[in-house]
């Protein structure tokens, strides 16, 4: 059985080799033949069917983010060649030429003659240094007054030196200030000898020189932890034509620093006088000391400020010895820089000595009685504030209780048996003042700016019969304008209310009881008006109208001031400053 298998296979690999080789050369078979060499086996080929459940494939290539990155950089090898470009400056504003000195002179009538001199260096981080001297002077006269010249003259020599955060500085100042003791008629003085000689130029004048060194040392510390110091050291030597002399040296140190948000300050001080009064007649010595301490606290916010502080002197000069002043202010912006209310309290321990009697009043005696004025209260409130960017307005009301307030009395003297009373006493009171003020002001600093001031005052007094040479109403008025850069025109306006002087003539006078008259004095009215003219940066050229209105007012009893008075003069800078000296 295997062999015929065997040789069945072999048949039809034969035969299909013969049919092979057939299809290549041509078929020899005809087309109805058919050779059946294995029974037929149908079969049926699986179906393509869609799925019950559908995929749907994802053609999202997942990358691997994680594939090594790298750029390697590689210069480019280039060439540029830009054309140059000149810088742009920043041009600053230029610096005014500066002169280190300046001098006036002026003349006018009434042989009045007018004098200034300024020499200073010029701009320096280390240093400011200089001098100035300062003359005005008249010989003229005033009507049926005696001889009325005048002159005043003062020297300063200063300077000033720069550290980084502390300054040093000292001065040497004199002053020489002469004048005539005019305040009689001298048409009641029927002898002309006694005209001539006893109240002639010479026997009527006096001077008052003074010599003043002074030294100080101030530092400015930024930070707000530090201490800050400002240490004063005055004296001077003050001396007049009749052998009368003062010495004073007053010594102050200010210690200050903030405390977080207050600002805290000591400020002690120690006052020695001594005045001497030595002729052959009559000789006269005294002296005085004042030491004093003064704490305060300062605090507040944006709207507020309060201080908090006192004065306690000590005094051998007084009525008393020990003094104790408090020393109150509060500020509250009601609209800020708009309307600012505020009120506050102090007092005040003031000498009354040989030189500041005399600066008040050069008419008086050359042995003063002088002492210490104590303002014991000073109470006073107010408000102020903008009316507009360029309108300032203050209004205040204070009320004060001053012990040995110092009044000036004509002093009754004889010349030869003529009558007259040409010097002054000093007279002590104690009054109560209450004062009430309003002044507004106008500032455009290149164009017109003016001050208008007014005050009023009531006295009551202790034991004087009226507050003598003192006036119930004051009002100032202080202008300056502008026009273009050539003019500027001047003018100042004074207003003083009647004033009473004693004096023991009956006639034409108020009887005040005790023997005691009054001689009231008209109200004071002065106005003056200045011109400048400017050729260039340093000529100036001015002239300046005084009393424009020739009135004739007295400051003092018999003591009338000169009439209608103009003075024309020139200013020049000179003395160009180097360039770039430091």
């Amino acid at each position: 059985m295997k062999v015929n298998n065997l040789f069945l296979a072999l048949i039809i690999l034969i035969a299909s080799s013969s049919l092979q080789a057939q299809r290549g050369t041509g078929d020899s078979l005809k087309s109805g033949d058919v050779f059946i060499i294995k029974e037929y086996e149908p079969r049926i080929a699986d179906a393509f069917k869609l799925s019950d459940v559908p995929k749907m494939l994802d053609t999202v290539i997942e990358i691997d983010n994680n594939l090594p990155f790298e750029i390697k950089s590689k210069k480019a090898m280039t060439s540029f060649s830009p054309e140059p470009i000149k810088p742009a400056k920043m041009k600053g504003e230029p610096l005014n030429k500066l002169y280190k000195a300046y001098a006036l002179v002026g003349i006018g009538n009434y042989l009045s003659t007018r004098a200034e001199l300024v020499v200073n260096n010029t701009r320096s981080r280390k240093w400011d240094y200089g001098f100035s001297a300062y003359h005005h002077g008249s010989a003229g006269k005033v009507k049926d007054r005696g001889y009325s010249g005048f002159s005043d003259n003062n020297f300063n020599l200063y300077g000033k030196k720069f550290f980084y955060n502390k300054i040093a500085s000292g001065q040497l100042k004199y002053d020489l200030n002469s004048l005539h003791k005019y305040g009689f008629d001298p048409v009641s003085i029927s002898n002309t000898q006694v005209l001539n000689d006893s109240l002639g130029k010479k026997n009527t004048a006096q001077n008052y020189q003074n010599i003043e060194p002074g030294l100080r040392f101030k530092t400015y510390f930024k930070d707000s932890s530090e201490f800050n110091y400002d240490i004063k050291f005055n004296y001077y030597h003050y001396w007049d034509k009749y052998k009368s002399s003062e010495d004073n040296l007053k010594l102050s140190a200010t210690v200050d620093r903030y405390f977080n948000t207050e600002f805290g300050q000591v400020e002690a001080w120690i006052d020695v006088n001594s005045f001497k009064y030595d002729r052959s007649d009559v000789a006269r010595k005294e002296s005085s000391t004042i030491f004093g301490i003064a704490p305060s606290v300062i605090t507040g916010k944006d709207a507020w400020k309060l201080k908090i502080g006192a004065d306690v002197v000590f005094s051998n000069g007084g009525r008393h010895n020990f003094y104790f002043y408090p020393n109150l202010y509060l500020k509250y912006d009601l609209v800020k820089d708009i309307l600012i209310p505020y009120a506050g309290a102090n007092g005040q321990l003031k000498r009354n000595n040989f030189k500041s009697l005399t600066q008040i009043n050069p008419f008086i005696v050359s042995d003063p009685t002088t002492g210490t004025e104590n303002t014991k209260f000073n109470i006073y409130g107010g408000i102020r504030g903008e009316l507009a960017s360029d309108v300032s307005f203050n209004i205040s009301a204070a009320f004060k209780n001053v012990e040995d307030l110092a009044l000036f009395i004509n002093k009754p003297d004889t010349v030869g048996g003529f009558a007259i009373d040409n010097e002054f006493n000093v007279r002590y009171d104690d009054v109560k003042i209450t004062t009430l003020a309003a002044e507004i002001g106008y500032q455009r600093i290149r164009d017109f700016s003016f001050l208008l001031k007014g005050e009023y005052f009531i006295y009551s007094l202790t034991n004087q019969k009226a507050a003598w040479h003192l006036p119930d109403f004051k009002l100032s008025f202080n202008g300056r304008y502008n026009i273009g850069e050539k003019m500027t025109l001047t003018a100042d306006l004074f207003f003083i209310g009647e004033r009473v002087a004693r004096t023991t003539n009956p006639v034409g006078t108020a009887n005040l009881g005790g023997g005691v008259y009054g001689q009231k004095l008209d109200p004071l009215f002065d106005l003056n008006i200045g011109v400048e003219y400017f050729f260039s940066p340093r000529w100036t050229a001015f002239v300046r109208f005084y009393n424009m209105t020739n009135s004739r007012y007295a400051i003092y009893n018999e003591y009338y001031q000169q009439g209608f008075t103009v003075m024309a003069g020139m200013t020049y800078k000179f003395w160009q400053a180097k360039k770039g000296k430091r």
